[in-house]
């Protein structure tokens, strides 16, 4: 729908997967006695055995800007509901089209990046299609085909919204369960009460670079850096590189700056750095 397009969406420009594809995806969710009743063959039933759900603060506000707890404890939360454990997951479909949204996750359940059992039922998103939440309900979609082909086995559905602002996970199996509600409160409450780092409002002086990303112009050549930093007393603070700055943006690109000492200035409208 043209009108509902996502105007100005940056992925595009960041990777592989295009967000303005056609694809649809749908399943049925019912009671065992309306799958009777309509008839649909018990071999296809396909449960959800546990579920949670977890959101990040605001980026600037996140304890560790290279990973994700809400993921990571979204995903134990979800096979403890289940009462499996990763071993015990044949399939998985992690939502993919940025790299720390699958290491970040392999990470918190202690996995491989490259297991035996592959982390994608539909290709990854590289490959598959665009972003947004809607791709896993392809990936849902994939685990009841493969789950069907393999009863007995467990699939893993791990579903990411913004840039790890939120995650939900799913545990399928053929084996019959009752289904339970799966409160993520708990969660979530352990989320929102991770120390945050102080942001520093008016940043002057000596720091260094937490983060970063340049931003490249038609021509190939960056016109801009962009760094999230910390000051001297740790509090954290973002600022762009002066205008005209060639010289900051070519170091930038050459090698990797991150924990590089900067030097920040504090703008009307805008933060400056520059290399120290």
């Amino acid at each position: 729908d043209a009108d509902n397009r996502w105007i100005g969406f940056p992925y595009p420009r960041l990777m592989v997967s295009n967000a303005f594809i056609d694809q649809a995806a749908a399943f049925i969710v019912t009671s065992v006695g309306t799958a009777r009743e309509l008839g649909i063959p018990e071999s296809k039933w396909v449960y959800l055995h546990g579920y949670a759900k977890g959101s990040e603060r605001p980026l600037m506000e996140r304890q560790d800007l290279g990973s994700s707890p809400a993921a990571r404890l979204a995903a134990n939360a979800a096979l403890a509901a289940a009462n499996v454990s990763a071993a015990d997951i044949r399939f998985f479909d992690l939502y993919s089209c940025f790299p720390i949204a699958v290491s970040n996750v392999c990470d918190g359940l202690n996995i491989a990046v490259d297991d035996a059992r592959g982390l994608t039922l539909t290709g990854g998103l590289p490959y598959f299609g665009g972003p947004g939440n809607n791709y896993s309900m392809h990936g849902i979609a994939s685990m009841v085909e493969v789950l069907r082909s393999a009863p007995g086995t467990y699939g893993f559905i791990g579903a990411n919204g913004g840039f790890l602002s939120k995650y939900s996970v799913g545990i399928y199996s053929t084996k019959p369960t009752e289904f339970k509600i799966c409160d993520s409160k708990p969660l979530q409450k352990k989320i929102d009460e991770l120390p945050a780092p102080v942001l520093a409002s008016q940043p002057n002086g000596n720091g260094s670079i937490e983060t970063f990303t340049l931003i490249y112009g038609k021509d190939g050549q960056p016109t801009s850096g962009v760094v999230i930093g910390r000051l001297h007393d740790n509090a954290r603070f973002i600022a762009i590189t002066n205008d005209g700055d060639t010289a900051t943006l070519q170091k930038m690109a050459a090698n990797d700056p991150l924990g590089a000492a900067i030097v920040v200035t504090a703008g009307e409208k805008t933060n400056r750095f520059v290399f120290a």
